[in-house]
């Protein structure tokens, strides 16, 4: 979508943990779909060298791989995963091989070592021979001599998954990576990176350096991927959460850090011939405008930040003003003369065909504000529209008519605030403008509101992000992100995916 993103790839403490001296190992755990093998192809992909990444594959083919990651595609990716997946796709050789000697390869490792203990980055071998007495590990034998000839230097190891290796060796997993944690990991200095197919305990948490979870947290009606860093050894962890979206194929954390962005410029957004803007390229995009006789309802979250809401109420109120169209204003509780200054000032001269409608029992000499008792909901209905009737004769048709309902449930009784609120609906409706219903509160009007409107979204929060989602007119979930802009801020909606 539109806008410079401010959320980023990777968490910060991941790249300062690995970037530590030394090796460092991190378990990545998750359900099936949850991002394992995409979270583990970035951190190979961003923080090592081209040629001194390793990813080996128990579980799908390399094609299968460049069709779920096309990034990947480049050549020398292509070369480097191909050379050693395919070797470890191969069945295991039938024919009986015979074991080899641990003294005789314990001799020929000490000769080895010998002959190049002047050269540095030799890797050790010494779990992996003990290793080799239980199982033919050929694919790791490959690995440790790969990883030989390309040290001294830092490299990275991704086992995917560490569960289908021991399946294929028939030993308990955890073997595998001890001997991997000891000899590479701690004496050689190797990153190494693996998945596991439980979201349980494993035994080789105590092993790792680091663990990471990828978690499916429900949202409302959707559901969104989570990030938890349970153990980051020698690193800080100020955030254990980080909330993400998988955007053209990789993991994207939605960011807590707020960059100075420059302020956009506050633009009129032409009506179309049938549709009208909202006054928000995202929003117009996503449901195609808005026309006479719609009915939009917003039902916000008590915990959704005001900063939210706002731009998806005053967005299109200063749009319709700014092209002298009608507008009627009963603020929600979000929304306060604060707030509604910026529009005012965008509006200029347009603000004559504003009617901003404001709880008191005194009269005011601005014209756009109009005094409601707020005592008779009958009573109050009727100065509404007295007031439609006056702007009917200065601005455009149609009017944008925004009613916020938790403002109304806070002075009217529940039958009271039914019969008003169809009122206005079929008065909208047979007038051919549109009506804007909001709240923040669970009221008694939430279900008749969205019975009755075309069109309903529901914003949400969660680690203090909001989110967007078509309840009516059903869409994906979005994470809604302000962007700065002069008078009232512009959204950018991210796909969660």
């Amino acid at each position: 979508m539109e806008g410079d993103s401010m959320h980023i790839t990777l968490p910060e403490e991941i790249r300062r943990f690995f970037n530590q001296k030394g090796g460092r190992s991190l378990l990545i755990k998750g359900a099936p779909g949850s991002g394992k093998t995409t979270l583990a192809l970035q951190l190979m992909e961003e923080l090592v060298e081209i040629n001194r990444g390793f990813y080996i594959s128990t579980r799908v083919s390399d094609d299968a791989i460049f069709s779920q990651f096309p990034w990947l595609q480049e050549k020398e990716w292509r070369d480097r995963l191909i050379d050693i997946t395919k070797d470890f796709l191969r069945e295991v050789t039938p024919e009986p091989k015979e074991i080899p000697d641990i003294k005789v390869l314990k001799a020929k490792e000490i000769l080895t070592t010998l002959e190049k203990s002047d050269k540095r980055g030799v890797e050790n071998r010494t779990w992996l021979l003990q290793l080799i007495q239980e199982a033919e590990v050929r694919e790791v034998e490959n690995l440790y001599d790969r990883i030989q000839s390309i040290l001294p230097g830092k490299c990275m190891v991704v086992i995917d998954s560490i569960d289908g290796m021991g399946e294929k060796y028939k030993i308990p997993y955890g073997k595998i990576v001890e001997a991997m944690q000891k000899d590479l990991v701690e004496e050689t200095g190797v990153n190494m990176v693996v998945i596991c197919e439980s979201e349980n305990a494993t035994p080789i948490d105590y092993l790792v350096d680091g663990i990471i979870c990828l978690n499916m947290r429900r949202l409302g009606m959707s559901v969104i991927r989570e990030l938890e860093m349970k153990k980051m050894r020698g690193i800080k962890i100020a955030n254990p959460y980080y909330l993400f979206t998988m955007v053209d194929g990789k993991l994207t954390v939605l960011s807590r850090i707020e960059k100075k962005e420059k302020e956009r410029r506050w633009q009129i957004i032409p009506n179309g011939v049938e549709n009208y803007s909202t006054g928000l390229k995202e929003i117009d995009t996503f449901y195609g405008g808005i026309a006479p006789g719609d009915v939009i309802f917003i039902e916000s979250e008590p915990t959704v930040p005001e900063d939210s809401i706002i731009p998806l109420i005053l967005s299109p109120v200063a749009n319709f003003l700014s092209q002298g169209h009608g507008v009627m204003l009963i603020p929600p509780l979000a929304i306060t003369m604060k707030h509604l200054v910026p529009v005012i000032n965008v509006a200029g001269e347009n603000v004559e065909h504003l009617r901003i409608f404001l709880k008191s029992h005194e009269s005011s000499s601005e014209k756009h504000i109009v005094r409601m008792p707020y005592m008779n909901s009958m009573e109050d209905y009727q100065i509404w529209l007295e007031s439609y009737s006056i702007l009917l004769r200065e601005a455009k048709k149609p009017f944008l008519l925004v009613v916020g309902l938790d403002t109304q449930e806070s002075a009217y009784s529940a039958n009271d605030l039914m019969d008003v609120l169809m009122q206005i609906v079929e008065h909208a409706r047979t007038k051919h403008d549109i009506l804007i219903l909001c709240t923040k509160l669970k009221g008694v009007l939430n279900t008749a509101a969205s019975a009755i409107c075309k069109t309903h979204i529901e914003l949400h929060e969660q680690n203090g992000h909001t989110f967007l989602t078509g309840h009516k007119r059903r869409t994906g979930t979005y994470w809604l992100r302000n962007v700065p802009r002069k008078y009232i801020d512009d959204i950018e909606l991210v796909p969660m995916l």
